[in-house]
């Protein structure tokens, strides 16, 4: 069957218009590629750019090795170009006690385990100078593959910086308990026939403070209110302190009001514990029988509790005008006898085990018969001033 010529005719002129039309496509694919190639070099320079000129140490590393370092790190490790840095061994960068850290943190982070992505180390320098640096990490996708990215900060002058803090914080704190020092040495001063009982008391509660494993910002705080915790005696009449007699009820109140004394004194002074709290506690009781408030419990903060202690073991075995000391027996045995009704329960079992060795059972500890147990306190700063030996 013969085909008409004029269908020829149109299947030509259309194959005609079907060429031109690939051959636009074709055109705007290359165009449009053109354009992509450009947007994406235009791009890469800009990255570049911003790489080089990054005023922040940036490294690019892949299994160990350095890939690329910009301008400020090559600078920051003391070399003129970047190129040295680049295809070194990442842990030539360090100094070689750090190395070891570094090396486990990337075979970690290289098998997908949960590595800090920040942490401070310590930098070599091409000179083989030593500088302290902070680096923050990240993974980063690239062409040909995942690779880690590190930022990088010089951190000497905030390590002086803090150096220098710690040092000032350090003076501060000897000059605050100097301070302190000199407050207990008034009450001595005013009150000669209990001359370092504070300083006793305060060697014999930071003990037990530190048995029943308190922070050292809380051994502080009882250290300190313990050295100061007489201080309001300075306004308790003389002739009443070193009275030789009982006092009588009238100057027992007097004495009693030292310790509001001691506080509307210690107050004044801006700590950082609660430092006055403490002073004002220490003669409260667990059954509510203390004074000046009459508190009783948890309402006692511990660090008083402990202070009352080593308050009443250091007064009993130590002489006084009206009385001589009592044996140190005696004295351990009244917190015996009232654990956790007058005084803290934990603190009196590690002060008696401070005091006694081995450890005694209940009842035995005033010098029974059967009991051949003596006080003995080798561990206790001032300890024969408390036995009274």
């Amino acid at each position: 069957m013969e085909v008409p010529e004029m269908t020829w005719e149109r299947l030509i002129t259309d194959l005609d218009n079907l060429r031109c039309r690939v051959m636009e496509l074709k055109d705007a694919a290359e165009i449009e590629r053109q354009q992509t190639d450009d947007t994406l070099k235009g791009s890469e320079e800009r990255f570049r750019t911003l790489f080089e000129n990054a005023p922040v140490c940036i490294t690019i590393t892949r299994k160990e090795r350095i890939l690329f370092v910009n301008r400020a790190c090559a600078s920051m490790f003391g070399f003129r170009n970047a190129s040295e840095l680049r295809h070194k061994p990442v842990v030539e960068c360090f100094a070689p006690q750090c190395r070891q850290d570094i090396m486990e943190r990337m075979t970690r982070r290289e098998r997908g385990e949960h590595v800090s992505k920040m942490y401070e180390t310590v930098g070599l320098r091409k000179d083989g100078s030593t500088f302290p640096i902070y680096i923050e990490t990240s993974v980063i996708d690239l062409p040909d593959g995942c690779a880690n990215v590190a930022f990088i900060s010089d951190i000497t002058e905030r390590k002086q910086i803090e150096s220098k803090m710690v040092n000032n914080y350090e003076r501060l704190e000897k000059s605050l308990e100097q301070t302190v020092k000199s407050l207990s040495y008034i009450v001595e001063m005013r009150d000669p026939c209990t001359a370092d009982h504070q300083v006793r008391v305060a060697g014999i509660a930071c003990e037990i403070a530190s048995e029943l494993g308190m922070p050292k910002e809380q051994i502080i705080a009882i250290k300190t209110a313990a050295l100061v915790h007489d201080i309001g005696k300075t306004l308790v009449p003389a002739e009443i302190l070193s009275k030789p007699g009982m006092l009588n009820g009238l100057e027992w109140s007097l004495v009693h009001s030292h310790v509001q004394a001691s506080y509307n004194i210690v107050k004044t002074i801006d700590f950082l514990w609660p430092v006055a709290e403490i002073v004002l506690q220490h003669h409260e009781r667990l059954n509510g029988s203390g004074y000046p408030r009459g508190l009783s419990g948890d309402n006692i903060v511990k660090e008083a509790r402990i202070l009352a202690i080593a308050d009443v073991i250091e007064a009993m075995a130590s002489d006084r005008p009206y009385r001589p000391a009592f044996p140190l027996e005696m004295a351990l045995d009244e917190l015996w006898h009232n654990k956790g009704v007058l005084y803290d329960p934990d603190a009196v079992e590690v002060c008696l085990k401070l005091f006694y060795w081995p450890a005694l059972a209940p009842g035995a500890l005033c010098g029974k018969p059967g009991c051949g147990a003596k006080a003995i306190s080798p561990k206790l700063p001032g300890a024969n001033s408390v036995s009274g030996a």
